[in-house]
C-alpha cells in the first residue's frame, strides 16, 4: 500500500459511487465546495495498490476554523463525514488510512471527529488502537420505498394535524431554482442558527455548494411560501439513493404556519417519487440522554439507528479553550 498526493478526478469519483457506502461527503464535489470556502481546508488520504497501482481507500476530511489567525487555531477542528471508505472494507487498509490521517491532521487540528453513517462493528477496535475513541450517537432514517398512505401511518397525529393547518393557511412547496431565492432562503438559516445559538458555516460555504452542486441534482433546495414570501427552506444532498436533510431554516414570525413540518413532509412525498431509497433525517442525539430534536423527528416516523461517532483529541489544552469558546459564543448570540 501507498499514499499519493495526487489523484484523478474520474478514479476518485468511479471509486465512491462504486463503493457499498460511497456518499456526497466523500465525493470530489464536497472536496471543491471545502476548497473554496472560507476558513476551510480539505485534507485528502488516497491509498493505492502498490502492485496494480489500484485505488483502494480514500478518506475526506475538512479542517473547519472559526476565525483566521490564532483564534482559528483554537477553534480548528477536523470533520469526517461517511468516511473512510475502505476496498473490500479491509481492516489492513483501514489502519493504514487511519495512520496516515492522523499523522497529517495532529498538528493541524485541536481534534478529530468521525461522524458515521453506518455501523463499523467489529473494526471499531482498529480506530480506538489509534486514539479515535468511540461515542454513542444516533441517526434516523426513514425508509422512501413506501407509498403515501404507507408513509401517513408512520408519522404522528400531530404532524398530519400540523401539515393540514399549513395548507388551509395557503403555505405552498417549491423547489427553488433561483439564486435570489437561494439568498432569501440563505437568510432565514442564518437567522435560525442565531436563534439557536450555533455557529454556522461561512455564507461562501452554501453559495459554493448551490454553484458545483445544483446541476448534478446532488443538492436540491426546496422551499414554502405564503403568498410571495419565502417562510421556510430545507437543503438535502441527494446521492446513490439517499436523501441527506443537511441545513434548514425558517421565519420565525410564520411560526404558527409550521413551516418546518410542511416542508418535512412535501420533502418525504417528493422522495416517494424519485429513486431514492432512505431519507436520512440526521443526527438524534446520544442514547438514554432527553433530547428535543430526536423527540420531534421521531414524529415523523423512522428507524432510530446508532452509528456513533469517532472522536481523538490532538491537543488538550487548546479542546479545553476552544470548548470554553463555543459557550461565550452561546452566551454573547
Amino acid at each position: 500500500m501507498k499514499e499519493r498526493e495526487y489523484i484523478r478526478l474520474n478514479v476518485w469519483s468511479k471509486f465512491v459511487k462504486n463503493h457499498p457506502n460511497g456518499n456526497i461527503f466523500q465525493t470530489p464535489e464536497m472536496y471543491e465546495i471545502y476548497l473554496k470556502t472560507m476558513n476551510y481546508e480539505p485534507v485528502l488520504v488516497a491509498v493505492f495498490d502498490e502492485s496494480s497501482d489500484e485505488l483502494i481507500g480514500t478518506l475526506l476530511a475538512v479542517i473547519q476554523k472559526e476565525h483566521k489567525g490564532v483564534l482559528g487555531n483554537v477553534s480548528s477542528r477536523a470533520i469526517i463525514i461517511g468516511g473512510p471508505l475502505v476496498k473490500d472494507n479491509d481492516a489492513k487498509i483501514l489502519k493504514f488510512i487511519l495512520e496516515a490521517f492522523n499523522e497529517k491532521i495532529k498538528k493541524r487540528a485541536v481534534f478529530s471527529q468521525f461522524r458515521n453513517l453506518w455501523d463499523w462493528k467489529e473494526h471499531k477496535i482498529i480506530f480506538e488502537e489509534i486514539g479515535f475513541m468511540y461515542d454513542a450517537h444516533l441517526d434516523i432514517l426513514i425508509n422512501l420505498n413506501l407509498t403515501q398512505e404507507e408513509l401517513n401511518k408512520t408519522i404522528k397525529r400531530e404532524k398530519r394535524r400540523n401539515l393540514t393547518k399549513s395548507r388551509n393557511k395557503g403555505v405552498t412547496f417549491e423547489e427553488i431554482t433561483g439564486i435570489d431565492d437561494f439568498k432569501k432562503g440563505l437568510e432565514l438559516i442564518k437567522s435560525t442558527y442565531q436563534r439557536i445559538k450555533l455557529p454556522m458555516p461561512n455564507d461562501s460555504f452554501f453559495l459554493n455548494a448551490y454553484e458545483i452542486m445544483n446541476k448534478s441534482g446532488y443538492i436540491k433546495i426546496f422551499g414554502c411560501r405564503t403568498e410571495d414570501e419565502i417562510i421556510g427552506i430545507r437543503m438535502t444532498l441527494n446521492y446513490k439513493g439517499l436523501v441527506y436533510d443537511w441545513y434548514a431554516g425558517s421565519d420565525y414570525n410564520f411560526k404558527n404556519m409550521y413551516p418546518n413540518d410542511f416542508l418535512i413532509f412535501e420533502i418525504l412525498l417528493w422522495g416517494l417519487e424519485t429513486e431514492y431509497k432512505t431519507f436520512d433525517f440526521g443526527g438524534a442525539g446520544k442514547p438514554n440522554i432527553p433530547y428535543g430534536v430526536r423527540d420531534h423527528k421521531m414524529k415523523f416516523g423512522g428507524e432510530l439507528v446508532e452509528f456513533g461517532r469517532f472522536e481523538k483529541v490532538h491537543k488538550p489544552k487548546l479542546m479545553y479553550v476552544a470548548k470554553a469558546g463555543l459557550e461565550l459564543y452561546k452566551l454573547i448570540k
